[in-house]
């Protein structure tokens, strides 16, 4: 079977990365998930598997099952911490 390759990016008050990882054809976001998990240097930090708010490819949001093409970078999203029309608001308080 072929193989192409894709890369996992992520950013983590405690960590953040981006690793190359060559996974078989018609793999999806999930099973790089689990590749990267599973691998010998742990390419994916346990705090990042456990905290994902969701996943994205090229800034696009997608589901754990979107099949992944040649070349795709996987992005791996965090909770937010705080509401971002809330943080406007208070900035714009601040400065009246």
């Amino acid at each position: 079977m072929a193989t192409i390759k894709v890369s996992l990016a992520w950013a983590w008050p405690e960590t953040a990365g981006e690793a190359g990882i060559s996974v078989n054809s018609g793999a999806t976001i999930g099973d790089v998930l689990i590749q990267a998990g599973h691998s010998g240097a742990a390419i994916l930090p346990r705090v990042v598997a456990k905290g994902a708010a969701g996943f994205g490819v090229w800034g696009r949001g997608r589901p754990k099952t979107h099949v992944l093409r040649d070349g795709d970078r996987i992005e791996i999203y965090r909770q937010l911490t705080a509401d971002p029309k809330e943080a406007r608001r208070t900035r714009a308080q601040k400065g009246k």
